[in-house]
């Protein structure tokens, strides 16, 4: 019996996971490990996983915004409110050394919206 491959236990793991099996079901049926199916679960709600660890909700932003997302998609991705996101925006841009637009950003920002 050849081993299935990694996609192939993870098509599997997805699959009883839409079945409404519990995570006991799935580790004798599938042959994986809970941690794995954790990590199959998450991946399919949309949450960032690297490795087996989740990351916080600032990490995930700054992932995102590094990977060039936007403020707008960054904010739906996540559920968060906007002013959230935007302090992880500015937490980004000095992260990156712009301290100076966030600053300018910050000064003017009731003028924004005419530019």
């Amino acid at each position: 019996m050849a081993i299935p491959s990694l996609s192939t236990k993870e098509k599997l793991v997805m699959k009883l996971l839409e079945e409404n099996k519990n995570f006991q079901e799935i580790a004798k049926e599938a042959h994986v490990s809970f941690t794995f199916i954790s990590v199959v679960k998450k991946r399919m709600l949309g949450e960032v996983v690297i490795g087996t660890k989740r990351l916080s909700i600032p990490s995930q932003a700054l992932k995102l915004f590094s990977e060039g997302k936007s403020l707008i998609e960054v904010t739906i991705t996540l559920d968060r409110p906007i002013s959230e996101t935007r302090g992880y925006y500015n937490d980004f841009l000095r992260l990156k050394n712009m301290d100076y637009l966030v600053s300018l950003v910050e000064a003017h920002r009731d003028h924004l919206s005419t530019f």
